[in-house]
């Protein structure tokens, strides 16, 4: 008969040992929510600071050489790869609506940024072909100076031109874009930063 409190009093120690594991792992597990979540708001406020100094450097490029630089738009893709490898975690913010603004900042903001790498990249494809079409006009008739030979080029790249010509024209509206980009980035910076973890 005394080995039932013996049994007992094992039992009740199991039963503490299991609580006091339980308890502590549901701690551990808090603490690492609450650090994942602390490095996420780091990581996409660090990411929005930089965005802006670079939205604004793209809008200074342009308007001091009509031309989207691959270095900068490359500084963007990279300074994004923080959110793009952690946007699992966007989960961990509990204001549903700071959640969608950051969801549709980054998604809308890097549809722009590839539609103006592609916009660029297009430009640079066209005037490369028309260059080696000038090229070797003026190969084949050397007597032709390089304005005499793109005109000559011109009409062998009607669509190109034609495509150039409105690429040129929508690129200004497409760069002035940038300028609600880098608000949304600020306000939702401020959103960020006051957030309590």
């Amino acid at each position: 008969m005394q080995i039932l409190p013996e049994i007992l009093l094992v039992v009740l120690g199991g039963v503490l040992a299991a609580g006091t594991g339980w308890l502590l792992d549901r701690a551990r597990e808090k603490a690492n929510i609450k650090k994942a979540k602390e490095l996420f708001i780091i990581g996409v406020c660090d990411d929005l600071r930089n965005s802006i100094e670079l939205f604004e450097k793209i809008e200074d490029e342009w308007e001091k050489t009509t031309t989207i630089w691959f270095v900068t738009l490359n500084e963007i893709k990279e300074s994004r790869q923080f959110y793009q490898n952690s946007k699992s975690y966007l989960i961990l913010i509990d204001d549903s609506d700071l959640r969608k603004k950051i969801s549709r900042y980054y998604l809308k903001s890097t549809n722009l940024i590839n539609i103006l790498e592609f916009q660029q990249n297009r430009i640079i494809q066209i005037l490369g072909k028309l260059s080696d079409l000038i090229r070797d006009i003026r190969n084949e008739n050397p007597d032709m100076d390089y304005k005499q030979a793109a005109d000559f080029a011109k009409p062998y790249l009607p669509k190109e031109l034609e495509e150039i010509e409105k690429l040129q024209q929508t690129l200004p509206s497409d760069i002035n874009k940038l300028s609600d980009f880098k608000l949304q980035a600020v306000d939702i910076l401020k959103s960020m930063e006051s957030l309590k973890v």
